[in-house]
């Protein structure tokens, strides 16, 4: 497959930290009153830090919750889980958990 064919099978999806809900190594929920469809492919831009190149990786959504208080009283959103994270990025996502464990946020 070609990389022009590879671009278009990922939506691309620009996140700031406002819009993470709930972030592990695994995935993340995204809230979000637009989710995308479920089983989509989505590349997401993860803006974590100020000042700092944001978190790309793909994924998949696995995931859709349409009211409030639905599954584990999670917000509306959908849950994207990574594919091929690598390490670089598995180490900031485990700085901004921490970071916000820290704040108690």
């Amino acid at each position: 497959m070609d990389r022009g064919q590879n671009k278009r099978l990922y939506e691309r999806i620009v996140l700031d930290s406002e819009r993470i809900f709930d972030l592990s190594e695994g995935g993340v929920y995204v809230k979000t009153k637009e989710p995308r469809r479920l089983g989509s492919l989505v590349g997401l831009e993860m803006k974590l830090f100020e000042g700092e190149n944001p978190v790309l990786v793909r994924g998949r959504i696995i995931r859709i919750i349409y009211e409030k208080g639905g599954l584990k009283r999670l917000p509306p959103g959908m849950a994207v889980q990574f594919d091929n994270l690598s390490e670089a990025d598995r180490e900031r996502i485990r700085t901004f958990i921490s970071r916000k464990k820290a704040a108690g946020s």
